[in-house]
């Protein structure tokens, strides 16, 4: 949709989750199958530089320019939550992502970059009536590709995570979330 001129975007998202989770519970093998609704996701975007509102004939016909927007998730505790069992499809708590992002076209070629912060709040009634706090998650992503012709590219990209640790009923965790992951397309 057209916000102030510029397009704008926003979604929202109800996962179902049906999985069988299995592992090492003090030394006993455990298994357990969890089905439910999980936590509401919702995102809203929007250009503020570029990526102007257009309608289908416009946009058929445009050049492409430098773009940079915005976006910000919520992460509503709406999924099954049930403190007395260590696995749940629902958080029991808000996570919010603000993100910044942009993309630029040089000739055929075009690069894009986004940078966002995964904040959480506490969840206060964790397994064993515990409170578990969570660090912010730090987000990068970046892709750089080549058009040949219209509908066919291609494209590099890269992605990287880090933070995260926890602590869970005043014990910090040695659970540090870091990742990066790269592909081509």
């Amino acid at each position: 949709f057209e916000l102030f001129g510029r397009a704008a975007n926003f979604a929202a998202l109800v996962p179902f989750v049906n999985g069988k989770v299995e592992g090492l519970v003090e030394d006993e093998q455990r298994r357990v199958r969890r089905s439910a609704v999980g936590d509401l996701r919702l995102r809203f975007g929007t250009n503020f530089i570029g990526g102007e509102a257009l309608s289908r004939e416009e946009f058929h016909s445009r050049k492409q320019n430098t773009v940079l927007g915005s976006s910000f998730v919520i992460v509503w505790p709406t999924g099954e939550y049930n403190s007395k069992r260590l696995i749940n499809v629902g958080s029991n708590r808000w996570a919010f992502k603000p993100e910044i992002g942009g993309s630029h076209i040089i000739g055929d070629w075009f690069v894009d970059a986004s940078t966002g912060v995964w904040f959480f709040s506490d969840n206060s009634d964790f397994y064993g009536d515990v409170v578990r706090q969570q660090d912010p998650i730090a987000t990068v992503q970046a892709h750089a590709g080549y058009t040949f012709r219209p509908g066919l590219w291609l494209a590099g990209d890269a992605t990287y995570y880090t933070g995260g640790k926890s602590t869970v009923g005043g014990v910090e965790k040695d659970d540090l979330q870091e990742n990066s992951r790269y592909g081509l397309t």
